[in-house]
């Protein structure tokens, strides 16, 4: 499977601890994917229309992990 290109304007979802870092130090978060990116602080839930679609890799991930550890990412932009 291809790893989304941030051109193809996905939304991806990234531990809650790397969208922080990302967003407050400028440093790269990874996804659930592997795509690394500086994190813009845009939220939102799966599939937000007027966000964008969330990774289709990424909800794949996403859809695995236990509860505990689902609570631990989030949708970014």
């Amino acid at each position: 499977m291809t790893v989304p290109k941030p051109s193809d304007n996905y939304l991806h979802y990234v531990k809650k601890s790397d969208i922080v870092r990302s967003t407050v130090e400028g440093t790269e978060a990874t996804a659930l994917c592997g795509e690394c990116f500086v994190a813009c602080g845009l939220t939102g839930a799966q599939g937000s229309a007027e966000l964008g679609e969330v990774c289709p890799i990424c909800l794949g991930e996403y859809l695995t992990l236990s509860p505990g550890r689902s609570a631990q990412s989030k949708v970014v932009a």
